[in-house]
């Protein structure tokens, strides 16, 4: 599961991952429609997509109806949807709330789906969380997507010692400046 899959680093790895895995690529936008597509012309039946609002609460059912979890061995999550806050003199809660929801908390919620199956099986499951830079340095530009990196490395930190035990490894990675449609 790749989240964020219709751009920039997402679209990356659901391009590349696919030609030895299957992927889901969950995104906002409806590019992850056209890389499944063109994953799947490659590589058929390689992939399949969902589209979903970051912003709202998931609507899991929707999920359930695309995909059949029990016919995977293992389920390796990458979480790479962001949203970069717009800059403001004013701290706008509103903006701060978006940020968190898109940054953080749909992809706690999807962990969250996925974590009972995770936890059965005795695979090796990855869970792989974008940070960023903004969990590295302060930008004053954009504080609530700083403070929602920021926030998903110690997320990152308990999570991987909460479920290690069940061989589930989580990592939050920062991987630089990258040119995308963020930058």
């Amino acid at each position: 599961v790749i989240t964020g899959a219709g751009q920039g680093i997402g679209e990356y790895l659901s391009i590349n991952l696919s030609k030895k895995f299957f992927v889901f690529l969950i995104s906002k936008s409806s590019n992850c429609e056209k890389i499944s597509n063109q994953i799947n012309e490659k590589y058929p039946l390689s992939s399949d997509f969902l589209r979903i609002d970051f912003e709202k609460k998931i609507n899991f059912k929707l999920l359930k109806k695309k995909i059949d979890l029990n016919s995977f061995k293992n389920i390796n999550l990458i979480f790479c949807a962001g949203y970069l806050d717009n800059y403001s003199e004013e701290l706008d809660i509103t903006e701060w709330k978006k940020v968190f929801n898109i940054n953080v908390f749909s992809h706690l919620e999807i962990f969250n789906y996925f974590l009972p199956l995770m936890k059965k099986n005795k695979f090796n499951n990855k869970i792989i969380f974008f940070s960023g830079g903004g969990a590295a340095n302060s930008f004053d530009t954009f504080p609530a997507y700083s403070a929602s990196k920021t926030a998903i490395v110690r997320i990152v930190e308990n999570l991987a010692l909460r479920y290690e035990k069940y061989n589930i490894s989580i990592f939050a990675i920062a991987p630089g400046s990258i040119k995308t449609k963020m930058l």
